[in-house]
């Protein structure tokens, strides 16, 4: 009877613990951000181009399909090769000063997927180059790599990094999102996250006037734009739905 009585004393002590959390967490207020993506930015980001064309990828497969499709972005995993940025998938690179130079009017969401000190450098130049700052999206899977733009360009649009999604997925899992951190604007899901769609709640999302950037195979509220390796495929079937 005691050990009854100390686990229901548990597990009502916990679940006024939660209560009390979200009730903290729910008194913050946000601010709504004002960036040309989220008031006219495209829905699908291609991935260099398009699977289903020659010679992909390459810049003139990116050009074949920005002739099919006019107004989508480009999702650019970016590496270091020497001393410059370049676009890398399927072991072949484009340099992203040609990239930038043939769709010099684009929306881009870059990913970078190296955590080196000159990838924000390198980044940091083309952008104010091209003059394309109100017109980017950057994800890193390095906290380190964003918390460096966020602290010198806040006015640009991040993701949060692989650890601080997976930190505000499992506080989500446990009931207390609402004071779980999230110093991004937005968050990228992929295919490997689908698990953790039957459970997110885009009320908290919503609340703190976020979003998410998904995978093409995933189909959730929240998502504002969609990744794609197969662009033309991907607009055809959102059309026929």
């Amino acid at each position: 009877m005691r050990l009854l009585l100390v686990s229901i004393l548990s597990l009502t002590l916990g679940a006024l613990i939660i209560f009390t959390l979200r009730q903290v967490g729910l008194q913050q207020e946000y601010m709504m951000r004002k960036h040309a993506f989220l008031s006219d930015g495209p829905k699908v980001f291609s991935v260099l181009g398009d699977k289903n064309l020659a010679n992909y990828p390459s810049l003139q497969n990116m050009i074949e399909t920005k002739k099919i499709l006019q107004n989508i972005g480009w999702s650019l995993p970016l590496y270091v090769e020497g001393d410059e940025l370049v676009a890398r998938i399927e072991s072949k690179s484009i340099r992203l000063h040609d990239i930038l130079s043939t769709f010099p009017n684009d929306f881009y969401f870059f990913q970078l997927m190296e955590n080196k000190e000159t990838i924000n450098h390198f980044l940091n130049e083309q952008i104010k180059k091209f003059n394309i700052q109100d017109r980017i999206l950057i994800f890193s899977p390095y906290r380190n790599v964003l918390s460096q733009f966020r602290q010198l360009r806040p006015q640009w649009l991040t993701a949060l990094s692989t650890p601080e999604a997976n930190l505000f997925l499992l506080l989500h899992k446990l009931k207390i999102e609402t004071i779980a951190p999230f110093p991004a604007d937005f968050m990228w899901l992929e295919k490997a996250d689908k698990i953790w769609l039957q459970d997110l709640s885009t009320d908290e999302l919503q609340r703190r006037n976020k979003f998410l950037f998904c995978d093409d195979t995933l189909q959730a509220p929240m998502c504002r734009a969609y990744t794609t390796d197969s662009p033309t495929t991907y607009s055809a079937d959102q059309t026929s739905s």
